[in-house]
């Protein structure tokens, strides 16, 4: 179980040793909008072609910093305050600790150097250490072998496959659901 989860606690900042991690504020809206409205990372991480608009984006955000049901965490570098990605998450069930997490690296260059890495074992540090989460849920495309063979590598593990879930580029794709729980955590 739970325990009883604030906003402040929701919005801290957490250090890595080459990141950090900032509650995201309006101000975020237009390069997170860049990032989604990427054609590559649109393929890898969000349905259909549709792309998202600033205003969809600082409502978006809005609607999150409300919320005491879910966090929205900024990617930055520590050598620049560079923003490079972002890491979310929404309870499923809060009365036993199950969220629903989503990532992403936006600045192509920071790809590939060990920044994801860094956050998200930041980020689960975080959520099973201070916010006694139980476990974490995440999908993805079946296209994204990278992101595949990174969550594997993080210590998710496959739990299911949603068989052509989404289509992309005129083709149906299997989604991967991967899972994590508290003590299957490697610090």
């Amino acid at each position: 179980m739970v325990e009883s989860v604030s906003k402040s606690k929701l919005d801290m900042r957490l250090y890595g040793l080459c990141v950090y991690l900032r509650p995201v504020i309006i101000e975020d809206a237009a390069i997170i909008r860049k990032w989604h409205n990427d054609p590559e990372l649109m393929r890898m991480a969000r349905v259909g072609e549709k792309r998202t608009t600033l205003r969809q984006e600082r409502e978006d955000i809005k609607i999150a910093r409300r919320s005491s049901n879910q966090t929205y965490h900024l990617i930055l570098t520590k050598l620049d305050n560079t923003p490079i990605g972002f890491l979310r998450f929404n309870f499923i069930d809060k009365s036993s600790g199950n969220v629903w997490f989503r990532m992403m690296i936006g600045e192509k260059k920071s790809q590939g150097k060990g920044y994801a890495r860094e956050a998200l074992q930041c980020y689960l540090k975080w959520m099973f250490a201070k916010l006694r989460i139980h476990r974490v849920t995440l999908e993805c495309y079946s296209t994204n072998l990278r992101g595949i063979k990174f969550f594997k590598k993080i210590g998710f593990q496959k739990e299911g496959v949603l068989r052509e879930a989404v289509f992309i580029n005129g083709k149906y794709h299997d989604i991967i659901s991967f899972g994590m729980l508290r003590k299957d955590f490697k610090d």
